[in-house]
This record gives C-alpha cells, sequence and structure tokens, in this order.
C-alpha cells in the first residue's frame, strides 16, 4: 500500500505558509497566555521579515541539497510553464493512481502554443541611430571644458 505522499514543491509553500501563521498569529496568541495581561503582544515586521529570510533560507538550502530534491521542486513550476499542468492533472492521483477524468474539465487547457502575442513593430534602426548620434555629439560639445 503507497501512502499519500505531497510533491517536494508543495510541502516547502506549506511549509512557508505554516511558518508565517505561527509567527503572524501563533507567538501573539502565547505571548497572551505566557504574560496573562489581556492584549496580546505584537510581532515588529522585522522580526517578521527575519524568521521568514531564516525560513526561505533553510528551505532554500534544503531544496538545493541535492539534484533530485531540485528537479523535483523545479517540476511543477516547469509543468506550468510548458502548458502541461493539464495532463499531470487529468492523468493521475496521489501515489500514481488514476482519477476522475471529468475534473479536468475544471482546468482548461491554456498551452503555449495557442495563445496568440501581438507585439508592436519596432522603429527603424537608422532612425533611433541618427537620433542617437546627434545625442552623442550634444553630449560631447558640453562635455568639453575648454572649448
Amino acid at each position: 500500500m503507497m501512502g499519500f505522499r505531497i510533491n517536494r514543491f508543495w510541502s516547502i509553500v506549506l511549509t512557508v505558509v505554516v511558518v508565517y501563521a505561527l509567527v503572524k498569529w501563533g507567538i501573539p496568541a502565547a505571548s497572551r497566555q505566557i504574560t496573562t495581561l489581556p492584549f496580546p503582544l505584537s510581532v515588529p515586521g522585522t522580526l517578521m521579515f527575519i524568521y521568514m529570510m531564516l525560513t526561505v533560507v533553510a528551505l532554500f538550502l534544503l531544496v538545493t541539497f541535492s539534484d533530485e530534491y531540485l528537479n523535483e521542486f523545479l517540476d511543477p513550476i516547469k509543468k506550468l510553464l510548458q502548458g502541461r499542468i493539464r495532463e499531470d492533472i487529468a492523468g493521475r492521483g496521489p501515489g500514481g493512481r488514476p482519477f476522475d477524468r471529468r475534473l479536468a474539465g475544471l482546468f482548461p487547457d491554456r498551452s503555449p502554443n495557442r495563445v496568440a502575442v501581438v507585439a508592436p513593430y519596432p522603429a527603424p534602426v537608422f532612425e533611433l541611430s541618427e537620433e542617437l548620434r546627434g545625442l552623442e555629439e550634444s553630449l560631447r560639445q558640453s562635455r568639453r571644458p575648454f572649448g
């Protein structure tokens, strides 16, 4: 029997969210219980930043510890950027077991080859270079101290 296993990417995201929640709401709640004051002690923004940076650095070290961890972390990002996330969702569930393909209808196919990108034409190079040449000459004239 194969147990449920979370991908390394989602475990990292979940860890960051849990640490943020603990620092943002857990420390004030615990401080109220510890100090028996009628109000919680707030966490300064600088301390929040330090805790989150320590978390991010530790998770970065964990992910880059081996190529296997790094590939497992980057796999969902690469699939999303390549437009292959739909086939992964439609094909299998946790532990490699297939699940209801009707759920795949919730995720429309947004592959990059179907997206039309309209970009304006760049200005001709010779016009731009003439403008830059004139600007360069005017700068040279203004920087001559004795001329």
